[in-house]
């Protein structure tokens, strides 16, 4: 398990057959509607009627399972379902154990998609990686020769403080690359430049884990020398000569 994190904690949309569900990618607190407007519409193909979020919630054996949650996780109500916002815009989350135990009360065939999107695919963990190993990447940049305006050598140390040129051009050109690389062209154009696609419907666990390979790929390439600039140079090792290499 990689054990570093994204501090923020990102709104993805995933996609399901019947729809998407609105989760975030740390807390894993998802859309609980959304889970059940999904939910229902395989039970509407299986002939059977639906079921009212309002009334499973009330439903004694519902309150039994979000208690054993809470005994078992040892942790608040809150943690496991919860109300955010007031009136009509008011939206109930429910984290992924609780989602997880709706499915299957909704549908077989829509907990084993829960399940396979979510657990085995392990959807919003490689998201989180996936956004680290950027972070890192960003500074594998900003230690290219070419691209460090001052070393500062610290007093009686050994240790010395890189000050990086303004590189965030270069961040987007390498973000850029690497999302056409990675997502058809109709993708790119419904999201756009402005839209972090990252966290949107069309993102796939194939997708997220080419990401991190892409990522690691490039990282190592600085890291061992064969990428010693930004800019092309003759000896054809500046990240912009071998990036277009390392997206095959």
């Amino acid at each position: 398990m990689y054990k570093k994190h994204l501090k923020t904690d990102m709104l993805m949309k995933v996609a399901f057959p019947h729809g998407t569900i609105d989760i975030y990618h740390k807390t894993e607190m998802g859309n609980l509607k959304q889970i059940f407007n999904m939910g229902n519409k395989y039970r509407l193909d299986n002939n059977e009627s639906t079921i009212e979020l309002e009334k499973f919630l009330k439903r004694q054996v519902t309150k039994n399972f979000i208690s054993t949650l809470m005994e078992v996780n040892d942790c608040e109500r809150k943690d496991i379902i919860k109300v955010v916002g007031r009136g009509r815009g008011a939206i109930t989350y429910a984290n992924l154990q609780f989602l997880i135990y709706c499915a299957m009360k909704l549908s077989t065939k829509f907990q084993v998609h829960v399940i396979n999107k979510f657990i085995e695919s392990d959807i919003l963990v490689n998201r989180d990686i996936g956004g680290v190993l950027f972070k890192e990447l960003n500074r594998s940049i900003d230690s290219l020769p070419d691209r460090i305006k001052s070393i500062e050598h610290q007093n009686s140390t050994e240790s010395k403080l890189i000050h990086s040129k303004n590189n965030q051009g270069i961040y987007i050109y390498v973000a850029k690359a690497i999302r056409v690389f990675i997502f058809t062209p109709n993708d790119l154009y419904k999201y756009g430049d402005n839209q972090n696609i990252w966290n949107s419907e069309c993102v796939e666990p194939r997708h997220l884990l080419k990401r991190i390979e892409i990522e690691k790929r490039i990282s190592e390439a600085i890291e061992f020398g064969f990428i010693t600039e930004y800019y092309e140079n003759v000896n054809k090792t500046g990240l912009k000569d071998i990036l277009p290499r390392l997206l095959k």
